[in-house]
């Protein structure tokens, strides 16, 4: 009787731990068991293919050589390489990623993603014979990875820019070694208000993620919020004027000092402040204001922070045009270094 379950079994159970040559003499030995049709029985239960199954039972009978020691098959046996048949592949497939060639209207694919499939789809139109779980296997062999951009390209920089941040250092040096406040101010994007997707994950039950809004088109009646307020840009005519107006209000000299252009990246209340609301609000929709103000407001660090955050309810008109004679008012002493970086604004 036929042990077709029974050889099923033992294949499927040692399968994971047999090299190809242990395969082969196990799909041997039970097919030496099974007598008539063995051959053609182990090859449809196993999947391995008859002349396979004949040369184990050749090796199982001393008809072989021996293959050597930790070989599985002899020397040269096996299917060869695609690279070996087609040895003009790697180089084909390394000119169509290679970063050098993005944007040349040549290549095979330049405007496409450099998928697997559109890969193999490109090596095809060049006469080769590919599948596109080849294509990944030789991009693991060339060293090629899947990779986002990184930011560290900042292009050309003012010759000053050491030095402005050495003076801004200097000043704030002084500034807090008096008993002087010293603020760091920033502007950032607006947030919208309402069931929108906030970037990052939330711990929740499995399965069951916060739902949302599919597209994040602005709520007309909740509108958007600035958490982190207005244009206060070197240029910017109306950040002058009202800090004018503080100063005289408060009767005190306020001194204003910009970081080099292309440098906003380095301002302390980015690392200091932004960047932890933005972990402590991460997955959480901003619902309605009062949630908004309560996320800024719970953020804090191990090393003291703490967030003061409240909704200022004034009324704030678009397209304000400051005249050239509301700028030739203003009381301003401009500092000998990069005066357009550095000054102070005078009670008037």
């Amino acid at each position: 009787m036929q042990d077709t379950e029974g050889i099923r079994y033992r294949y499927e159970a040692l399968y994971p731990h047999l090299d190809e040559k242990a395969r082969r003499l196990f799909a041997a030995a039970e097919a030496r068991t099974v007598g008539w049709g063995e051959i053609k029985l182990v090859c449809e239960i196993t999947g391995i293919a008859r002349s396979t199954i004949g040369r184990g039972l050749d090796e199982l009978d001393g008809k072989t050589e021996s293959l050597g020691e930790g070989r599985v098959r002899r020397r040269g046996g096996g299917r060869k390489l695609e690279t070996e048949k087609q040895p003009s592949l790697l180089g084909a497939l390394e000119s169509l990623v290679a970063p050098a060639t993005r944007g040349d209207p040549e290549r095979p694919l330049p405007w496409v993603s450099k998928s697997y499939r559109h890969l193999a789809n490109g090596l095809r139109e060049l006469g080769f014979s590919v599948s596109h779980q080849l294509v990944g296997r030789l991009l693991d062999r060339l060293g090629y990875t899947l990779q986002a951009n990184v930011k560290r390209r900042e292009g050309t920089h003012h010759p000053d820019r050491d030095g402005q941040f050495e003076h801004i250092n200097g000043r704030v040096t002084d500034f807090l070694a008096a008993g002087q406040p010293v603020i760091s101010v920033d502007t950032k994007k607006k947030e919208l208000v309402g069931d929108f997707k906030n970037g990052g994950r939330e711990w929740r039950p499995q399965g069951k993620p916060e739902e949302v809004n599919v597209h994040d088109f602005a709520d007309k009646k909740l509108g958007k919020v600035a958490p982190y307020g207005g244009s206060n840009g070197a240029r910017v005519r109306l950040w002058k004027v009202e800090l004018q107006k503080l100063a005289s209000e408060l009767g005190l000299e306020i001194m204003v000092c910009y970081l080099p252009p292309g440098t906003s990246k380095w301002n302390r209340i980015e690392h200091r402040l932004f960047s932890f609301i933005s972990q402590n609000w991460r997955g959480k929709p901003l619902r309605t204001l009062a949630t908004i103000v309560n996320l800024i407001g719970a953020t804090t660090t191990n090393t003291g922070l703490k967030v003061y955050c409240d909704v200022d309810h004034n009324a704030y008109p678009k397209g304000v045009a400051v005249s050239d004679d509301e700028m030739t008012a203003l009381n301003i002493r401009r500092a000998e270094f990069h005066g357009q970086w550095n000054y102070s604004f005078l009670p008037a």
